[in-house]
């Protein structure tokens, strides 16, 4: 595993990010109690559906990235609907070790304004529902992350997937590029580097991202986030909120 390359002073600017509706929350970060239902959440998908990594049936997935990662997750019901986790670039990657097979020959990938998402997580009984405002926790996490990173000012996110978790962020509206054919497996959930530039996103013209991208915008618009301390809605916050 690479080392730890020191922290930059702005990365810690923003310390909280919220977004409360009737039927669910937004948060980052995760609180110790939500944390561990994202242990146990990404237990079920990694361990027991997926098998990358521990054994089937295992309880909580806990691994050497939790302690530097940023948490992010979408709550209803009081229980964890949607989850993943933000590797900034100044910390250790998954994508330089455990996935380091699955990353392009002479792909440079880290720097400022660059990070690693990973154990992107769907609660089994959250995979096909729908809130009434017509949102899903997998829209909400993928705004949610959105959001996040116009914030902490990082624009291009590397990943590693399942080929069915490549369609579905595709369908959400987001330009993922998977990496080239010979690094690919024939097997659909094995795993898959793929990448996200949201410049990219902002700038479209693709019918389907085009269609999804206000959702995002909005989301941007609405959260709260505590910055140094003090809560205040988004500085981004949308003309039609004034």
């Amino acid at each position: 595993m690479r080392d730890k390359i020191a922290e930059p002073s702005f990365s810690s600017g923003v310390n909280s990010l919220t977004l409360d509706r009737h039927e669910y929350c937004l948060e980052y970060p995760l609180c110790d109690c939500r944390l561990a239902q994202a242990f146990e959440l990404r237990a079920q998908v990694f361990c027991s559906e997926l098998g990358w990594v521990g054994r089937r049936g295992q309880l909580k997935e806990v691994d050497a990235f939790d302690g530097s990662a940023w948490h992010l997750g979408v709550l209803a019901q009081g229980q964890l609907a949607a989850y993943l986790r933000v590797h900034p670039y100044w910390a250790p990657w998954m994508i330089d070790s455990v996935f380091s097979d699955t990353v392009p020959t002479g792909c440079s990938l880290r720097g400022p304004g660059k990070c690693e998402v990973s154990r992107l997580a769907i609660a089994p009984g959250y995979r096909r529902f729908a809130f009434s405002d017509g949102q899903t926790p997998t829209s909400l996490i993928l705004q949610l992350l959105y959001t996040f990173c116009v914030l902490k000012q990082i624009n291009k996110v590397y990943m590693v997937v399942t080929d069915r978790s490549l369609r579905a962020l595709r369908l959400q509206g987001l330009p993922c590029h998977s990496g080239p054919l010979p690094h690919r497996k024939a097997d659909r959930d094995a795993p898959v580097f793929a990448t996200l530039n949201w410049d990219e996103f902002r700038s479209s013209s693709n019918p389907l991202i085009a269609k999804r991208r206000p959702a995002f915008l909005a989301m941007v618009g609405h959260a709260k986030f505590s910055y140094q301390g003090k809560l205040e809605a988004s500085r981004y916050r949308c003309q039609s909120d004034l």
